[in-house]
């Protein structure tokens, strides 16, 4: 889970692929869009689409992963939508996340331990998990070759190059059945008791200036041979 609660979420239970597809139409649907002079649909916010998997083994543990789908809505300028009103407010929203996004992968691609603003954005909060967890992320980038789009298309592609230097690291997320659990920790029970032994008997032995007073040896400089 990734601990983040988003008001009106649904999630349902599929059984096959036709009942995926059916989700996924409809959350495409529910999208909202808006002429601009741009474009005629555009996307006045984005979009996650969220897969969760859960595997049982027969051993009785369980593997679990997430996949998500991410469509992300385009940075505008005023001067090429001409958004006014709510169109105007939806671009600036879009703007401001797609700026913290980009704060994120600066951070997580600086590879020193920088502090990785997640919070500062509803969309970087809810795709934490997908860009610097255990994960593994492909990142697809629109470009357009029109002259008018030029500066969008230099900042998308860097935004791609700084991307592409984030490193991740994968394992497998595993929940171990409750037998698994038990046999785990009596094993762990059993190392404790070990190493209360071996502790013991390492605080019996005499130490070594002890040990060289014993033998007659007073110097004290621990290379007598006794």
């Amino acid at each position: 889970a990734t601990g983040v609660t988003v008001q009106g979420l649904t999630q349902e239970v599929v059984s096959s692929p036709v009942d995926f597809l059916d989700l996924l139409a409809l959350g495409a649907k529910s999208r909202a869009t808006a002429a601009t002079l741009a474009n005629e649909r555009s996307s006045r916010s984005h979009c996650i689409f969220t897969i969760s998997l859960e595997a049982r083994l027969p051993d009785g543990s369980s593997r679990h992963s997430r996949l998500n789908l991410v469509d992300l809505a385009g940075a505008e300028t005023t001067k090429s939508t001409g958004a006014t009103g709510a169109t105007l407010t939806e671009a600036n929203k879009i703007n401001a996340s797609l700026t913290a996004l980009g704060k994120c992968i600066k951070a997580l691609s600086s590879g020193k331990g920088a502090h990785v603003p997640f919070r500062d954005s509803k969309l970087t909060r809810l795709l934490k998990d997908s860009l610097g967890g255990n994960t593994r992320t492909t990142l697809l980038v629109c470009a357009s070759q029109h002259h008018d789009s030029f500066n969008m298309t230099v900042s998308s592609l860097r935004f791609a190059q700084r991307a592409k230097t984030v490193k991740t690291r994968v394992s497998v997320n595993v929940v171990r059945s409750p037998e698994q659990l038990m046999a785990a920790i009596k094993e762990l029970k059993k190392e404790v008791a070990r190493l209360k032994v071996e502790n013991a008997k390492l605080q019996g032995l005499p130490t070594p200036r002890m040990s060289l007073i014993a033998n007659g040896d007073g110097d004290g400089d621990g290379d007598g041979d006794g």
